[in-house]
């Protein structure tokens, strides 16, 4: 959800620590900024348009972002 990433990013932004790298809407678009860049940490929604973040997960296995590690951020109500 944009209001949710939004005020994701604003939170880190915060942190001077952190740099938000890229932010995604879809997996598509997830996958073209991972084809591309290397990053420390990647958070990740399950609950994506199109594909799903599981499917994302599995995309990932062939791009520079494999073995990246993943946090899973999500109000998405599934055991999985």
């Amino acid at each position: 959800h944009d209001l949710i990433r939004e005020g994701l990013r604003a939170l880190l932004a915060a942190a001077r620590a952190i740099k938000v790298a890229a932010e995604a809407a879809t997996a598509r678009d997830a996958l073209e900024h991972l084809r591309g860049r290397r990053f420390d940490v990647i958070v990740l929604d399950v609950a994506l348009p199109g594909e799903s973040g599981w499917d994302l997960l599995e995309a990932m296995r062939a791009t520079r972002a494999a073995g990246t590690p993943v946090l899973i951020l999500s109000s998405h109500d599934d055991q999985e």
